[in-house]
Parts: C-alpha cells; sequence; structure tokens
C-alpha cells in the first residue's frame, strides 16, 4: 500500500529523471496494483525518458501477467498522440482476458490510423 500511495503522491512529478525511473522501476514490482499505478502513472509522460517508457509500457502490455496490470498499460499507449502502437493493440485482440481485448479496442478507436493499417 505504501508504494502505491508514493506512486499517486509523485505522479504530479513525472518530468523529473529520477521520478520516471522509479516509476519505470514500479513497473516491475512483485505486486500486480504496484505495477497497474505505475502504467496509469506514465500516461501521456512527456520527459526526457519518454522513449524508454515507451518501450517499458508496449512490454507490459504484452508480457504482464496480470490483465488488470496489461490493461493500464495499453490505456496509457493509447493516450500518446500520434504515436502508432497499433501492432501491439493487434496483438492485445487476441488475449485470453476481456478486459484487455476491450483496452486494444479502446485504443485502436482512438487511433483510426492504427485502424486501417492493421484490420
Amino acid at each position: 500500500m505504501q508504494k502505491y500511495e508514493a506512486i499517486e503522491k509523485l505522479r504530479p512529478k513525472l518530468a523529473d529523471l529520477a521520478v520516471s525511473g522509479m516509476m519505470r522501476n514500479a513497473l516491475n514490482d512483485s505486486f500486480w496494483a504496484v505495477r497497474q499505478a505505475a502504467a496509469e502513472a506514465l500516461r501521456r509522460y512527456k520527459g526526457p525518458e519518454g522513449n524508454a517508457v515507451r518501450m517499458e509500457l508496449q512490454r507490459v502490455a504484452t508480457a504482464d501477467k496480470k490483465s488488470q496490470v496489461r490493461a493500464a498499460a495499453l490505456a496509457s499507449l493509447s493516450s500518446f498522440q500520434n504515436e502508432d502502437f497499433g501492432s501491439v493493440y493487434t496483438v492485445a485482440l487476441a488475449d485470453s482476458s476481456n478486459l484487455v481485448v476491450s483496452a486494444a479496442i479502446n485504443a485502436l478507436a482512438k487511433a483510426p490510423q492504427s485502424n486501417r493499417e492493421h484490420k
């Protein structure tokens, strides 16, 4: 619970390099709710580690063992405007979790250019 609360309190300071590094590290935490909170906190991240953050979110969206975390990562990826994660969304459409499939459909709906490319 303390890690979750720390993530919530640090969310406004994501532009700080140390804070964004801690959030990326939290994406690998053993407790799924911490990973989910970190994925949600990184939504629309525009700091200096942008590429690394988006790569981590893509990894989490396709490989995390908990469906809530995968869905949160997909939602965060969909918040990055003018970026194409259509291949990640397409992979997620075949996920065993309806929550993840729903997040992938929502992400594709937000990015119609990805939808046309990956039909």
